[in-house]
């Protein structure tokens, strides 16, 4: 990619202690680069978002432009997948032991609007030539993974319960599918003092339900790195801003847990998962009990 140029400078692109990705420095001797090296071990990743990122270029929307790969590299570890993307400017949003409300509530704010304006893309990413190698994930689909695994989770009261009520709720309260990075980690946002400059990770990008990313801030609410969406009401705003009842955000914390509770060790119960899938149940529940005891007075009349 940079013949004839020295590596001045690398460091860690993430506020965790991890190698990768990577922000690295190239010298030149009439000037330097900045770019982000990715790695993976799981075939694919890298190639789709490399499709996804090169999608978004055409689009002109602020992600990383690809430089070079991705490309299997030998290494003592086994082959590995790398990927040379351009650096986006910002810093990623404010998310990990932030105690000051003004800080929390600028984080959730801009990572809101960050959501909203890939959504927005939906239109042109499905005009763009490349969509139909954009990956689809349905409701649907989810719910038929869940019943398909073998997992010793599959075969619990909770797992069965939580699909009975789903094969009613789903078609109900389906959505339009539109444009997503696939995970709303506030990592994935930068942002400058000015505000929003950009996504990252489109490892796991694709069409897929607008509500379905997220669950997840309810069911890590008590980790450090999650804490912060349930202190600012993350969700709360999002459900508000789209005028989304509870109940259609409860099919999919349904759905959505029953997908982590499959990975979950059976020696370990994931008791806030746990409960969030059995107070979603309830609340899906409850138009059938209404229903029931409808009926149940008319008998008696």
């Amino acid at each position: 990619m940079a013949p004839g140029a020295r590596l001045a400078r690398v460091r860690p692109f993430r506020s965790s202690p991890t190698p990768f990705p990577a922000a690295l420095s190239l010298e030149y001797e009439d000037g330097g680069l900045e770019c982000v090296v990715k790695t993976a071990t799981e075939p694919g990743r890298l190639d789709r978002e490399a499709h996804i990122l090169r999608l978004l270029a055409d689009l002109r929307f602020p992600a990383p432009r690809v430089l070079a790969g991705p490309e299997l590299v030998p290494t003592s570890a086994g082959l590995i997948e790398v990927l040379v993307l351009s650096l986006v400017p910002g810093e990623a949003l404010l998310w990990i032991d932030v105690t000051d409300v003004a800080t929390a509530d600028r984080t959730c704010r801009i990572l809101l609007d960050a959501v909203d304006r890939l959504h927005a893309l939906t239109p042109d990413v499905t005009a763009h030539p490349g969509a139909a190698d954009v990956p689809t994930r349905t409701l649907d689909a989810e719910l038929a993974a869940v019943i398909a695994s073998t997992s010793s989770w599959a075969r619990t009261d909770v797992c069965q319960q939580a699909v009975d009520v789903l094969h009613d709720a789903i078609p109900t309260h389906r959505r339009p599918l539109v444009f997503s990075n696939g995970d709303y980690n506030p990592l994935n946002v930068l942002a400058d003092e000015e505000g929003f400059t950009g996504w990252v990770d489109f490892e796991l990008g694709c069409f897929e339900d607008p509500l379905i990313g997220f669950p997840k801030f309810l069911f890590w609410a008590d980790d450090r790195g999650w804490s912060l969406g349930s202190r600012v009401g993350l969700v709360e705003r999002f459900l508000h801003r789209h005028q989304s009842p509870p109940v259609e955000f409860m099919v999919r914390v349904a759905l959505r847990g029953l997908t982590h509770l499959l990975d979950a060790p059976p020696e370990q119960p994931p008791a806030r998962l746990l409960g969030e899938i059995e107070q979603a149940i309830d609340v899906l529940r409850r138009p059938k009990r209404r229903i029931a005891d409808a009926n149940r007075r008319q008998r008696n009349l």
